[in-house]
């Protein structure tokens, strides 16, 4: 779905996380729910001819999850990806795609969308001056607007969003798709490169 991101952040006091989170991560948020209230944990899923799974290509850290913080996976001074979900292997290659045309590029994995970790964004944005997100849902609404709303009241930065953006989804393989919506390492790394040269 390329909208619920949108409408699971209007909920008041709710937790919207992206990803695959690990055991540890279940009992973070069974602890940050502490009363009643609204959770979604998005996460991909893949047909293996066996049946559906939950999909995502292993990203490691050592640092366990924390609900409400962004895990730094790389370090850099010239531009920071956010990203969540699927999107943060790929905001890892296109960090690797830009290092060979020497820019250091920090990377986030953004896993929980609301709470948004401010201070982990603000900090990016002031050490590194530009910022682009990555995310497998519809910019207007998602991962790349919370961040900019963010800036906007905070350290205003060049950003840029890696996205669906305003259009009707389509059918098609996972390839397809994320070429076809700009969702590729490439296309990651070219924003990136935009803003360098703006």
């Amino acid at each position: 779905m390329l909208v619920d991101l949108t409408y699971s952040k209007l909920f008041g006091e709710a937790l919207t996380l992206e990803g695959k989170i690990n055991n540890r991560g279940e009992r973070s948020c069974r602890r940050g729910l502490g009363k009643p209230r609204w959770c979604q944990i998005r996460s991909a899923f893949r047909h293996d001819g066996d049946g559906w799974s939950i999909y995502n290509p292993t990203v490691r850290s050592h640092r366990p999850f924390t609900l409400g913080q962004a895990t730094r996976l790389r370090d850099g001074s010239d531009g920071t990806i956010i990203a969540c979900g699927q999107m943060v292997y790929r905001a890892l290659g296109a960090a690797e795609l830009l290092a060979g045309d020497g820019l250091d590029i920090r990377v986030l994995n953004m896993s929980t969308i609301k709470p948004l970790d401010g201070d982990a964004i603000t900090a990016a944005a002031r050490e590194t001056g530009r910022i682009v997100t990555a995310e497998e849902h519809s910019v207007i609404g998602g991962l790349g607007s919370a961040v900019a709303e963010h800036l906007a009241t905070t350290h205003p930065a060049p950003m840029a969003m890696a996205g669906v953006q305003d259009t009707f989804g389509e059918s098609g393989t996972p390839a397809e798709l994320f070429e076809k919506y700009g969702l590729s390492e490439e296309a990651i790394a070219e924003k990136m490169v935009r803003l360098c040269r703006a």
